[in-house]
Parts: structure tokens; sequence; C-alpha cells
């Protein structure tokens, strides 16, 4: 007779059974089968990724998405999913809707039941929430304007990958001009880049971590074309030759004025030629000698904040003085005896240009008046003393 636990040795197999009468003794006899029905088969289950989206390592899962996997072919079996082992042992407090994780990575729990004998086993995975790349601050790009001035330029873009990618490795970057195109990983931008927005243009540059799983962030910045220094026409510049040297000193920042028109927060310097004006390169000191002729003086106009820069120029001019000759008095008689004369002073002017042309003459009572241009004499003129 069996007695206790009982191993089967073939499945099904049949189980005979005995009923006696322990008063009659009366025996009967009988027989069932001992079925051992098979469990669901596991199998391998791979982890579960998906992207963070907010930083903050949660996301949802859908856990049905891994029926299939785990199913493998089998049918008349149903899965269902648990936070722990006794739960999925006991198929109580099963997940019914979409997960979202409470640790990371987290081990989800699956019982798998096969419909008709109820027979069930279980298996685990991981479900991981995968870190986004950092998004580090991206400093604005700027370039100056070029001519002609319109508001576009060419930009270099690496400095701008450069510092998004700063602290993280193993991540590919590309350059978008729209937030869409960024997400669909669309019409990449060179790193050789012309703004197609005049003067401020954002870009939005796609870092994107390729493994295990395709995670990736949008980090927009700008690029913005910064206006030139204004030029205006500036008048040339005529010096006399006071000395009569055949040179002279002058101050170019008197011209400061002129040139800036208006303009702050720029600074003007001073060259012998537009290269070197363009290139900051041997700067003329202040003041500055000039010699007899006509000189070509080259300034260079620098925004203190974009260090945008404009050039332009303006002749000076060194003019010798008229020339002086030796002046013989002017002696009139006295008609009337009361020593005074009305003089034509237009007299002296043959003798005072001396063949001279393009000269003109006026006449002074004191040397102060006649440097200055101030006071001029009528003609003709009737003597005081």
């Amino acid at each position: 007779a069996i007695t206790g636990l009982y191993q089967i040795t073939t499945n099904p197999q049949i189980i005979y059974y005995s009923l006696e009468n322990t008063t009659t003794l009366c025996v009967n006899y009988g027989q069932f089968n001992v079925v051992l029905n098979p469990t669901p088969t596991v199998v391998s289950i791979s982890d579960f990724l998906q992207c963070d989206d907010d930083y903050d390592g949660l996301n949802s899962f859908d856990l049905t998405l891994k029926d299939t996997e785990i199913l493998n072919g089998q049918t008349d079996v149903s899965v269902s999913y648990y936070e722990n082992l006794t739960d999925a042992q006991n198929a109580t407090n099963a997940i019914t809707s979409t997960y979202t994780n409470t640790a990371n990575p987290q081990t989800i729990y699956v019982r798998l039941e096969n419909n008709t004998t109820l027979c069930y086993t279980t298996t685990s995975f991981l479900i991981e929430v995968l870190p986004l790349p950092v998004l580090n601050t991206i400093t604005t790009l700027e370039n100056c304007d070029d001519l002609p001035e319109d508001g576009f330029t060419t930009f270099d873009l690496t400095d701008a990958i450069t510092e998004a990618l700063v602290g993280q490795t193993a991540l590919t970057a590309t350059i978008h001009t729209s937030q869409a195109d960024a997400d669909a990983n669309l019409n990449p931008v060179g790193l050789s880049f012309t703004n197609t927005v005049a003067n401020t243009q954002t870009l939005y540059i796609r870092i994107e971590n390729p493994n295990p799983l395709t995670c990736y962030a949008v980090n927009p910045f700008d690029v913005q074309v910064n206006p030139l220094p204004l030029l205006t026409n500036i008048s040339n510049v005529e010096v006399c030759d006071l000395l009569n040297d055949a040179s002279e000193m002058i101050n170019l920042s008197d011209q400061e004025t002129n040139i800036l028109n208006g303009q702050t927060g720029m600074s003007v310097t001073y060259y012998n030629s537009f290269t070197e004006a363009e290139n900051a390169s041997n700067p003329l000191s202040d003041p500055y000698t000039i010699n007899l002729g006509t000189e070509t003086i080259f300034y260079r106009i620098e925004d203190n904040t974009s260090a945008c820069i404009n050039v332009s120029s303006f002749d000076v001019e060194l003019l010798p003085l008229p020339d002086m000759v030796s002046i013989t008095d002017f002696e009139v008689c006295d008609d009337d005896a009361d020593q005074i004369v009305a003089f034509d002073l237009s007299q002296k002017d043959a003798e005072i240009l001396n063949g001279q042309t393009g000269v003109s003459i006026s006449y002074y009572l004191t040397a102060a008046d006649a440097e200055t241009a101030t006071n001029p004499l009528s003609n003709p003129y009737s003597n005081t003393t």
C-alpha cells in the first residue's frame, strides 16, 4: 500500500485504491489517474529600458509590451505583473495599468498562469529609467556683421558643441534650426553656419546618448550678429605750418567727436594704413607730427562691448604760410595839417603779396587781432594817432 508522499513514475499514472468495511470486511476496488500538468515555460526576459523625460529618474512603463517576449509563443497562458514575489505567488495586488517605477532600477515580478490547469510559475525582469544628457549652459555665439551690413554672417558652431558636451562622454551632438528637427533628428546644419534669420537666431543642439537606448535632450542657444560701428563722412583737415618748418603737431583726438557722431561705448585709434587699422597694429601716437603736404590718416572705431570694428580715413594737409616780405612804411602828405589822413590800405596789397596768388589780405590795428582775425580795419582807414 502507498502511504505518505508518493513520487509518480509515469505521467499520467493510474493509482488503484481499495475500500474495506471494517465491520463486514467486505472490500471494493477502484482507480484514478494522477496527471502532472506542466507549469508555463519561463524564458530569460530582457530589461525594460526607457529614457527619463524630466530628470527625476521616473517614467511610466506599459508592462504589457513585454507580454509577447514573456509568452514566447505559449498559448492559453495569462501574464500578470507584481511589485514583489509574494504578490506574484499569491496572485494579489497585480499591476493593472501603466506603471511608474518607485526605484531605479526596479525588479518587476511576473506570474504566468495556465488558463486551463491554473498551474503557474514566476519570474522577473528589471525596469530602468536611463538618464538624459545634461543640459549645460551654452553661451550666445556672437559675430560681427560683415560688409555689406545685412544682419547675416558665418558662425563656427564648434564652441557651442564643446560647451554642450562639457563633463559628458560617449555622446553625439547635432545642431538644428528648429525644435521639431532636433526632436526628429532631421536636417542637421554644418559647423560653419550662416544664420538664416537676421541679427539673432535660435538654434537647437540635440545631445544624444546612443547606448544602450537612444536618449536625447535638446538644448537651445542663440547666435547673434552684432552691428559694426557707424561710419560718418569726416571732413579733411587742413593745418597751417605755423613755424614755417614744414612740420606740425596735431591732436588726432580732436576728430573723435566727428568720427563717433554721438555713438557711445566706442574707442578710436589712428593708423598709417588700412591694414594696420584692421589689425590694430602700430597705432599712431597722439599728438602726431605731420609733414608738409597731404597725408591720409586711417582710423579704427571699436565697440568696447562686442569688439566689432569699422575702418575709414580722412586726409590731413599741412599748408605752408603765405610768404612774408619786408614792407615799406605807408607815408602820405597831411594836406590840412591835422595829422589825420584817410589811407587806402589796398595800395599796399601788391607789395605785400609780392606775386603770390590765392591769398587774401586784411588789416588790423594789433597783432592779437590779426592772429585771431577779429576787428579788421575798414578801407580807407583814417589814422587815430
